[in-house]
């Protein structure tokens, strides 16, 4: 599949008013972000988050709205933040961390950080990481075929459950519909 990358939009559908405006090198990858960030309640944008649970998934409609080439995507993303001053942006400027090269302390203070937000506050020493590098050699990386078998056994009578199977149906429609459309504004 292409990589298709350009400014897309995420709008409510009881409230139209309500935006999000973004751009994003690989657009269906930073759908599948936003949609498992929602869906783990962990999305960075409280506006956003809030909705989604108030309202879930169904509410919030994802399109595309230009595709255009990396070096212009902010910029691109900029003028339509200007022109419908999206709700759902706490941060009207548009910016991306791309191609940014952090320094060593500010990588540090990023990892103390998630550290600290994922309860994991303390910091292992070099003589327990070395344990832990000891205990792992040796070890295959690999499951053997057995295991990879049984497991493939193990999930042959299962069957999705019919909101699952709407669900992939749903998606594999709107993948091919912005197939479809990429196709179609391509040709113009």
């Amino acid at each position: 599949m292409e990589i298709l990358s350009g400014v897309y939009g995420i709008q409510s559908k009881i409230k139209p008013s309500k935006i999000y405006i973004g751009s994003a090198v690989n657009i269906h990858r930073r759908w599948n972000s936003h949609l498992s960030e929602l869906s783990r309640n962990k999305h960075v944008n409280p506006k956003l988050q809030h909705h989604y649970n108030r309202y879930g998934v169904e509410d919030l409609v994802f399109s595309l709205i230009l595709y255009c080439d990396k070096d212009s995507l902010l910029s691109t993303e900029q003028q339509f933040i200007n022109i419908y001053n999206p709700w759902f942006n706490i941060n009207k400027t548009a910016g991306s961390n791309l191609g940014y090269k952090w320094s060593i302390k500010a990588k540090q203070n990023l990892a103390i950080v998630r550290r600290k937000k994922n309860n994991l506050t303390h910091i292992m020493t070099n003589e327990t990481k070395e344990k832990i590098r000891k205990s792992h050699l040796g070890k295959k990386k690999y499951q053997p075929r057995e295991a990879i078998d049984k497991l493939i056994l193990s999930n042959v009578d299962k069957k999705h459950t019919e909101v699952h199977n709407d669900n992939i149906s749903k998606s594999i429609k709107e993948w091919w519909r912005l197939r479809k459309l990429s196709h179609n504004n391509a040709t113009i």
